[in-house]
């Protein structure tokens, strides 16, 4: 097994808002990429595709619910590492 960091540090509030908006924003552009591939491709939409982009949009609508209640200048530490099995 392979573990990378992709992300360890303390951000401003603002700055993990940006980081993890365009995190979240990159993976549902992808989802929406895939499942348009597998209608192209196929004649037929990708479900599991689109149900990760449902869960990636409830994921940031959560996110944005707190960060936002947050001081701007508030820290907040991001850890996120990938793992490879």
């Amino acid at each position: 097994m392979s573990k990378f960091k992709l992300i360890e540090g303390a951000f401003t509030a603002a700055e993990a808002k940006e980081v993890i908006l365009a995190l979240l924003e990159y993976k549902i552009n992808f989802h929406n990429r895939e499942s348009f591939r597998s209608e192209i491709r196929n004649g037929h939409t990708d479900d599991r595709s689109l149900k990760r982009k449902e869960q990636l949009l409830k994921t940031r609508e959560e996110f944005m619910e707190q960060i936002s209640a947050m001081d701007p200048a508030a820290t907040v530490t991001i850890t996120a590492d990938i793992m490879m099995k």
